[in-house]
């Protein structure tokens, strides 16, 4: 995937979850293959949206996968998402979230 066509998947997704989430989003953040540069043709695109507020995970998962859904579909490529709140993200140190810290870029 070319990096004009991850930008426009990147933007598209950020305005929606945006519009979905309004004030109580943080921030969306890319990690992974794309993140690094080092993404295949095949490789999903990785995002962790970041919450202000605590929420329930089962409720999050159906809102955001329709969204996912919607836009994997038209773009051909598979997007995997993954939440936490922002309290737990400055303060957690698992490897997941500190690789994301290393080399995640803010969407």
């Amino acid at each position: 995937m070319s990096q004009i066509m991850l930008s426009i998947i990147l933007d598209e997704l950020r305005a929606k979850v945006s519009d979905l989430f309004g004030e109580q989003l943080e921030s969306v953040i890319l990690y992974g293959s794309h993140a690094r540069g080092d993404a295949r043709t095949d490789s999903d695109i990785d995002i962790l949206i970041i919450l202000l507020y605590d929420f329930d995970y089962f409720q999050m998962v159906n809102k955001v996968s329709y969204l996912t859904s919607e836009i994997s579909l038209k773009y051909g490529v598979v997007i995997s998402s993954a939440f936490i709140t922002k309290e737990e993200f400055d303060q957690l140190r698992t490897p997941f979230l500190i690789n994301i810290k290393q080399e995640g870029i803010l969407v």
